[in-house]
């Protein structure tokens, strides 16, 4: 005691220094906490030692699993967040009012498309829905707003001068469509920013998140049915329940970002909807479900919801109006899996984000795999 007392703040030092290892036996950092992977245990062989390669893995296992790394690279992060406004992560950028974007978000929209790509991609789609009327399918497509987008106030000074020229893009973009195709397109933005100027205090993205949450979700599910059937979508049927969420954008920068939220579900009288059915498809999964409703109830065909993250949070509303609903995302596109789900459907409906509304349409080409998917024949 009285060597303590003599030493104390050594005795202190060491303590705090020796307290992961004292911890490594009882806990491990999550590879969830920072969504993505872990360092592998290298191969020990004799090339790998000799080139050093062994070693340098070692340390990047090592450095995943330190004790205690979860919670310090938490603390980094806070004070990189709210004392020097700086985000610990490259993949994101800190805004305004809490606010957080992904980095990918800001870039993809401002690349450079020449005039005869943008008619080209045009040219893809009213192809599709031609070839898709042949076969007696309707198609609606929608491109989902992006944070950004709608929300640009929220940026940091730097990123909303450079994020201008995805406005004039998606504008340039837009001013080409054809007339042939804007019954089966579904413009958002104009809807989104009716609803954000109606309704500023509803956000429709996450602030923590990359997506839109599943209130912005349920204008795409509404402007679908209203679409395909003007009766069949009611405000009555839609209700939400409360939740703490946890953002992406927080995880990638290993720090914890919750928010309140709420998951927006449609439960229409007389209709039941069968529980998820998931089928492996490569590293995705298609989703389906069977609704079944009372004889006064309207259920339309078959329909199949090609999807990337933002149009699966749909799922908690589409399948109430569909006999039959299949999630098909976009990577499960041209598997064995996709090809026998998908038989019978009478509806498409594409939706892909924004920032990837580009490069999605390559797939619609006649020699694309979302083409190929639907009409190899």
């Amino acid at each position: 005691m009285k060597y303590f007392l003599q030493h104390k703040y050594i005795v202190i030092a060491a303590l705090f220094f020796m307290l992961p290892l004292l911890m490594w036996p009882f806990k491990s950092p999550s590879q969830k906490f920072e969504l993505r992977k872990f360092s592998t245990v290298p191969e020990f062989t004799f090339s790998s030692i000799l080139s050093q390669k062994y070693y340098s893995q070692l340390g990047d296992y090592l450095t995943d699993r330190f004790p205690l790394k979860n919670e310090m690279t938490a603390i980094k992060g806070y004070i990189l967040i709210h004392l020097f406004s700086s985000s610990p992560s490259d993949r994101v950028r800190v805004g305004k009012n809490n606010y957080y974007y992904f980095q990918k978000g800001l870039e993809l929209p401002c690349s450079t498309y020449k005039e005869e790509d943008i008619v080209i991609y045009w040219e893809n789609i009213r192809q599709f829905i031609r070839k898709a009327k042949e076969h007696s399918i309707t198609v609606r497509i929608a491109f989902a707003p992006q944070k950004p987008t709608i929300y640009p106030e929220y940026l940091s000074d730097y990123d909303f001068k450079r994020y201008q020229c995805a406005f004039t893009n998606l504008a340039h973009f837009l001013g080409a469509q054809p007339d042939e195709t804007k019954p089966n397109f579904i413009a958002l933005w104009d809807v989104f920013n009716d609803q954000k100027e109606s309704s500023p205090s509803k956000f429709l993205h996450h602030p923590t998140d990359t997506h839109w949450n599943e209130y912005g979700a349920s204008f795409l599910s509404q402007q679908v049915i209203n679409s395909l059937s003007n009766n069949m979508w009611s405000s009555d049927d839609v209700y939400s329940e409360q939740y703490s969420h946890q953002g992406d954008l927080g995880r990638i920068m290993g720090v914890p970002l919750y928010e309140n939220s709420a998951h927006v579900r449609v439960r229409r009288e007389g209709v039941s909807v069968s529980p998820e059915k998931r089928i492996k498809a490569g590293n995705n999964y298609i989703r389906s479900f069977i609704s079944m409703a009372s004889n006064d109830k309207r259920l339309l065909d078959k329909m199949v919801i090609v999807h990337d993250s933002f149009g699966k949070r749909t799922r908690s509303q589409l399948p109430a109006y569909f006999k039959e609903t299949v999630y098909l995302h976009h990577e499960a596109v041209g598997s064995k899996e996709a090809a026998e789900a998908i038989i019978g459907a009478k509806y498409i409906v594409l939706t892909f984000s924004e920032r990837f509304m580009y490069k999605s349409m390559k797939g619609l080409t006649d020699n694309g795999k979302i083409y190929q998917q639907f009409f190899s024949d």
